[in-house]
C-alpha cells in the first residue's frame, strides 16, 4: 500500500508539473502569435495610411485649383450681374493662371481613371474662354453651374481615389 501511495503521489506530481509546463509553453507561443499578428496589423495600417497620404498629396493641387477657379467664376457671375466691367477684367486676369495651365497637362499622370475623367469633365465645363467682359450673366452662370457639378464629381472621385469610400 505504501508503494502504491508513493507511485500515485509521484504520478500526480508528474502530471501537475507536465500540466504547468504545457500551460507555460502554450501561453508563451500564444502570446508570440498575438504579438506577431498585432505587429503585422499595425504594419498594414501604417502602410495604408502612408498610401492614403501619398494619394492626397498627388491630387491636392488639382482640387485646390479647381475650387479656386470655380470661386473666380462665381465672382464673375456676380460682376456680370452688377455690370462691373473693371471687376470682370481683373477676374479675367486671374483666370490666366499658369499653375492651372500646368495642371491641365499633368493630370494625365494621376494613376486613377475616375479622377482623370472627373478632372477632364471639370476642364470641359469651363469651355473655351473668351474675354471676360463679353460674358452675359446667363452665360457666366451657365458655366458656373457646369463647373459646380463637375467639382462635386471631382471631389467624389478624389475621395474614392484616396480610399475614403
Amino acid at each position: 500500500m505504501s508503494w502504491m501511495t508513493v507511485l500515485l503521489t509521484l504520478g500526480v506530481a508528474l502530471i501537475g508539473v507536465g500540466g504547468v509546463a504545457l500551460g507555460a509553453w502554450l501561453n508563451q507561443h500564444g502570446a508570440a502569435a498575438v504579438a506577431k499578428q498585432n505587429f503585422e496589423g499595425q504594419r498594414l495600417l501604417a502602410r495604408d495610411a502612408a498610401l492614403r497620404d501619398w494619394r492626397k498629396q498627388q491630387i491636392a493641387p488639382y482640387l485646390e485649383a479647381a475650387t479656386n477657379r470655380t470661386r473666380i467664376w462665381v465672382e464673375m457671375g456676380h460682376a456680370t450681374g452688377a455690370n462691373d466691367r473693371t471687376r470682370l477684367v481683373s477676374l479675367g486676369e486671374r483666370l490666366k493662371d499658369y499653375h492651372f495651365d500646368n495642371l491641365m497637362v499633368t493630370y494625365l499622370a494621376i494613376p486613377d481613371d475616375a479622377f482623370r475623367a472627373a478632372f477632364q469633365k471639370f476642364l470641359l465645363a469651363e469651355g473655351k474662354l473668351k474675354p471676360t467682359s463679353t460674358y452675359t450673366k446667363e452665360e457666366a452662370w451657365g458655366v458656373i453651374m457646369k463647373m459646380r457639378s463637375a467639382l462635386v464629381d471631382l471631389n467624389k472621385a478624389a475621395e474614392h481615389f484616396i480610399g475614403l469610400r
